[in-house]
């Protein structure tokens, strides 16, 4: 399944010290819908510059 990263932002929430890192993603619905279901949220993901720009 790919997942193109279209942005990144720095986001700081008021519970917490440290910052954490948003990947803005494009990718079709079913992938969103599918790493909705898994409860993808915190979790370390690799990240690759392969395929097509």
């Amino acid at each position: 399944m790919t997942v193109r990263i279209t942005g990144i932002e720095e986001v700081e929430m008021a519970s917490e010290k440290e910052s954490h890192i948003l990947l803005i993603v494009d990718c079709d619905d079913q992938a969103i819908d599918f790493y909705m279901a898994l409860n993808v949220g915190l979790e370390d993901l690799p990240i690759t510059i392969e395929g097509e720009d």
